[in-house]
């Protein structure tokens, strides 16, 4: 359900759509780098009361780069269900070589279903998932540059908080916006770009 904004001047928002469409870019792009044919995905979804949740859907996304989504696993936002509910998935799919996760604090619920089902292997092994996440926290960035994870959308906390403070001082001088939501720039981070930034993301620090 949307926030309600009835006495809102501005609030810098995620952009969730690009989100989604950077993660299906990756998760194209990594599939065809590791030389598998065709990518299928298992794809995550968060609670669907949650309006990030529904606009992190893959679909147009996925028709856009040629995903094929082998399955959906439901996750309400909460790791113990994805555990669960991944778990059971991979014990019946077992033909598909990506993961679409969409929100980093889950990927360590990920780790732990792909090693107990034998696929938690880094890029350039055989058997390596494609992964790729949205958020930028520090949970990914470990397992980007580990080599586990290929890349994440990065809703940069350093980013919301710069915006925010350029539109609060655009309003206090009397320059509303013509849009009380403005997403914030999104970035696609993967191993090169996470080892380049160094402190400049807010995941690093």
């Amino acid at each position: 359900m949307p926030a309600d904004m009835t006495n809102v001047a501005l609030a810098i928002t995620c952009d969730n759509y690009t989100c989604a469409d950077m993660c299906a870019k990756a998760i194209a792009e990594g599939v065809a780098e590791a030389g598998y044919e065709k990518a299928k995905v298992i794809e995550l979804v968060g609670d669907l009361k949650d309006q990030n949740a529904t606009e992190r859907f893959l679909d147009a996304a996925a028709q856009k780069y040629g995903l094929e989504i082998v399955a959906e696993v439901a996750t309400e936002w909460d790791a113990d269900r994805c555990f669960r509910r991944l778990t059971d998935t991979l014990q019946t799919v077992d033909d598909f070589n990506a993961i679409y996760c969409p929100s980093d604090f889950l990927l360590p619920t990920i780790m732990s279903c792909l090693q107990n089902a034998g696929r938690w292997t880094p890029m350039g092994e055989e058997g390596h998932v494609i992964i790729a996440s949205i958020d930028g926290d520090p949970i990914a960035m470990e397992f980007i540059t580990s080599g586990y994870v290929y890349m994440t959308a990065n809703t940069d906390a350093f980013v919301f908080g710069r915006e925010a403070m350029e539109g609060a001082i655009e309003i206090a001088k009397g320059n509303l916006p013509a849009e009380v939501n403005q997403p914030a720039a999104v970035g696609d981070l993967r191993k090169a770009d996470i080892e380049a930034a160094g402190d400049t993301i807010w995941g690093n620090v």
